[in-house]
């Protein structure tokens, strides 16, 4: 099958080679790899320049910090097969990744993932399940016209796409990650395949831009300097970004199911200037188990408090502080 791979790199030297072999070594190939890299200083552009002495199937573009989705985006839009497979700089991927993924796809099948088994900094399989790593408890399949508002339980690196798809996610927002922007486009205009066979070997390190202590703390350390209000104000803009988008994209949604998503859109929208949204929170009880995991009831009160109620713990934690 005509398949792209489009790989993100960023300072991954110590794992990017193995990564690359089990590129290699797939039982269906793939026509290219496209690598987009960000900026890397250890090393990582000198091993890439190897490669594509190696074989003509790699590609290197380069950019300069621009973060997770800008560095898959240069490298997705450059990419010509029918199909997209994404790949993280530090997993190893299961031989037959390409060929069961690509299986999957019928003629209106836009996304299609797999699961993946956590690994350590030795290849060995860390304890636990990737779903209480990343905190999600189902995967889901088939027609999804609400999960991915709220949640997502895709990781890009255990998805293929197809290349229509990515023509119509593009460009990727800042506020919200690409694969679950991807999820949102793909289960608005089809169902999405779930495979139950193991299709990654997730890395889990301190070097890694998920675990990497580093990156946790100046995260942690911005977080902090976030006023409660701000912190809303980010949420609501994403969930709103991702409901007009999901409402543009809406070709397998019936008339009910847009009427529902219009509704939550307008509600959202207008939580700014209250303290509490009740009619937002007895529209989120009605589909609370479509739209969330966990503890529903409390994530559908979460999501009904207003702008001003977040006003006003600034102003007592401010008060308080003095």
């Amino acid at each position: 099958m005509n398949i792209s791979i489009a790989l993100a790199t960023h300072n991954g030297r110590p794992y990017l080679e193995k990564q690359l072999q089990s590129l290699l070594q797939q039982t269906c190939l793939p026509k290219e790899i496209i690598i987009s890299d960000d900026g890397s200083t250890d090393g990582t552009c000198e091993l890439l320049d190897k490669y594509c002495r190696k074989s003509k199937i790699f590609k290197v573009v380069h950019s300069e910090k621009q973060g997770i989705n800008k560095n898959f985006q240069n490298a997705v839009s450059i990419c010509s097969g029918e199909y997209v497979a994404f790949c993280d700089q530090d997993d190893i991927w299961a031989k037959d990744k390409l060929a069961l993924l690509s299986s999957q796809f019928s003629e209106k099948t836009l996304l299609a993932y797999g699961k993946s088994i956590l690994i350590g900094a030795d290849d060995q399989q860390l304890p636990g399940a990737v779903e209480e790593y990343v905190g999600f408890r189902n995967y889901r399949a088939g027609h999804l016209p609400f999960y991915f508002y709220f949640s997502n339980c895709i990781s890009g690196h255990a998805m293929m796409v197809r290349k229509d798809l990515i023509e119509r996610a593009l460009p990727f927002p800042t506020n919200c990650m690409y694969d679950q922007w991807l999820a949102l486009i793909a289960s608005a205009r089809s169902d999405i395949i779930h495979v139950p066979e193991a299709v990654t070997y997730h890395r889990i390190h301190d070097l890694n831009a998920i675990n990497n202590r580093e990156i946790n703390r100046a995260k942690k350390s911005r977080r902090r300097k976030l006023s409660k209000y701000q912190k809303y104000s980010n949420y609501r803009a994403k969930h709103l970004t991702l409901l007009q988008k999901g409402l543009a994209e809406s070709e397998t949604l019936s008339a009910s199911e847009y009427k529902y998503l219009s509704r939550l859109f307008y509600q959202i929208k207008g939580t700014k200037d209250r303290y509490f949204d009740i009619r937002l929170f007895f529209l989120l009880i009605q589909k609370r188990h479509l739209l969330f995991h966990g503890n529903l009831l409390r994530e559908c009160r979460n999501r009904a408090l207003g702008g001003r109620y977040y006003k006003f713990l600034d102003f007592f934690n401010f008060r308080k502080a003095l």
